[in-house]
């Protein structure tokens, strides 16, 4: 057992951004908020369907006392996980005068994570200086970024979430 879990957000792509007239084109960048910790992606520039394909990795709270006791971990990373279960993606526009609107909001949440498709991925364990593989749930999806500022009820964010370092199956993640 490892305190070294991360929640993984891979950002694809929104479709049918539909800003006001005024904006036209817009370039755009998506904010993601999990657990008190926020990350985002580049700036996608004058494109109303941008594309990211972007990792952004966040560190999931476990404490080394935890692992003593696995029934302990076990109760510890449910309840953790389902107190810390909401992840948030904004949809930002950037605009010429180094400003930022938030322009749709959506929500993600971890449980959806459970029971999704096993799949294995690997990442590059700086400690051990090589390649590492994993299997974990990994979960695709779409949500609609709702704003009071869009024309369009069609704008849709696509993710993929998944851990890196899957957990026991015991794990519900909410």
């Amino acid at each position: 057992l490892s305190t070294r879990k991360y929640l993984v957000v891979k950002v694809m792509r929104v479709e049918a951004i539909r800003p006001a007239e005024t904006r036209g084109i817009v370039d755009s960048f998506i904010s993601v908020e999990w657990c008190g910790m926020s990350q985002r992606t580049r700036t996608v520039k004058e494109n109303n369907n941008p594309s990211f394909n972007e990792l952004l990795y966040f560190q999931v709270p476990l404490q080394q006392e935890w692992l003593q006791d696995i029934d302990k971990y076990l109760f510890k990373i449910n309840e953790e996980l389902g107190t810390k279960n909401e992840v948030a993606f904004n949809l930002m526009i950037e605009g010429d005068d180094n400003t930022y609107d938030n322009f749709g909001v959506g929500y993600f949440y971890l449980s959806e994570i459970k029971g999704s498709n096993k799949m294995q991925e690997k990442y590059f364990a700086e400690d051990l200086k090589k390649e590492q593989k994993y299997v974990t749930e990994k979960f695709t999806g779409k949500c609609k970024l709702v704003s009071a500022f869009s024309h369009s009820a069609t704008t849709f964010l696509h993710y993929e979430a998944w851990f890196l370092d899957g957990f026991p199956p015991q794990v519900t993640f909410g």
